[in-house]
């Protein structure tokens, strides 16, 4: 937790007033706790219609709305935290770039292009921050594997690689818009938008997008699972591929270059370079050392909570932002890219047909 402690020093300012829309389990288990990491801002209030949800804020939260308008009417706000199921995100997003606060939206920004540009235009046009929480960036590997390849370190980069793989979100929410299409669920918004942005963030812009998937238990008008060939502008190739049907917890990111390439083991945080045959040696001491790290953070109990813990650093620097008036972290507008390309992927399974980006 250094790197954190290290962002909560910024003095002299005063205390931002955040407020947070949407208490389900993101906001507390994940959003509410990082924002209170840091001392120059105040999680002043919060709503959400559904009482029981109001209730388990209120344990983090003194003032708790049931109508996020009001909260907007009757607080002053410097930051609005989006954390309501994605279908939600335009409105609430419209209205409080109206009333002049940033804005931080989790994941996916929205649930079309449509939407996701009209979200840009409206932060612009009003003078606030667009910030999407893109936390995979924040994975340290990943972080270290963004150095190297910005650094020159693979040469030109030929093809990334993304899967991520998951159980249905029963453990985590008792809503069914993760199972409707019209609210942004399916593994493609909901799942794979994850490794999509690490996708572009390597890569660069994509130019067209060819995908298979669907539900194949042939119960809901989603996709459980689903694999993407993407072509970058650059002529990179990308994979994507995401499934809730497996049962366990496995993700994964690869980048190839001219001069080499990375593996990132997303889930434990590990990460492998290298630019020819690995030997029997390199790939042992791989091995101990993501058995070494990953028993240290079980033992330290920061394993649990799983890919939460890199939103921290993503709000730390969403703040410094705000406060500098500088280039939020992750900008709504690679939100929007991210966007487009998994409405690209739906199109394209729908379909059955290559779709071109423009």
């Amino acid at each position: 937790m250094k790197h954190i402690i290290v962002r909560c020093l910024i003095k002299d300012v005063k205390k931002l007033r955040i407020g947070i829309v949407g208490c389900g389990s993101v906001a507390i288990k994940g959003h509410i706790s990082a924002w209170k990491l840091y001392d120059n801002v105040v999680v002043a209030a919060a709503a959400d219609p559904n009482p029981l949800a109001r209730k388990r804020c209120k344990k983090h939260v003194d003032i708790i709305y049931d109508d996020y308008k009001e909260m907007l009417e009757k607080e002053e706000l410097d930051i609005v935290d989006i954390c309501t199921p994605p279908h939600l995100h335009f409105e609430v997003s419209l209205l409080a770039a109206e009333r002049g606060a940033n804005i931080l939206v989790e994941k996916p920004m929205a649930i079309s292009k449509n939407q996701a540009v009209e979200m840009v235009n409206r932060a612009r046009r009003h003078g606030v921050k667009l910030c999407v929480m893109q936390n995979h960036r924040y994975i340290p590997a990943v972080m270290a594997a963004k150095r190297i390849v910005d650094g020159g370190g693979l040469g030109a980069i030929v093809g990334v690689s993304g899967q991520l793989f998951i159980p249905p979100p029963f453990g985590w929410t008792s809503s069914t818009w993760p199972f409707e299409r019209s609210k942004g669920g399916g593994v493609v918004f909901n799942v794979a938008i994850h490794v999509i942005d690490l996708a572009l963030w390597f890569a660069g812009d994509v130019e067209s997008v060819f995908a298979y998937g669907g539900d194949f238990l042939g119960r809901m008008d989603i996709e459980g699972y689903f694999s993407a060939l993407l072509k970058f502008k650059n002529k990179a190739i990308g994979v994507v591929e995401s499934s809730w049907y497996n049962g366990g917890l496995r993700s994964t990111f690869e980048v190839r270059g001219t001069g080499g390439e990375i593996k990132i083991d997303l889930r434990n945080n590990h990460m492998l370079r290298y630019s020819s045959h690995l030997t029997p040696y390199e790939e042992v001491r791989s091995l101990l050392s993501k058995f070494l790290k990953v028993g240290l953070e079980v033992v330290r109990r920061n394993y649990f909570r799983g890919f939460l813990a890199y939103q921290a650093g993503l709000i730390g620097d969403f703040i410094r932002s705000v406060i500098s008036d500088s280039k939020p972290p992750v900008p709504g507008e690679d939100g929007l890219k991210s966007v487009a390309v998994a409405e690209s992927i739906s199109h394209s399974i729908i379909n059955n047909a290559p779709v071109q980006l423009t």
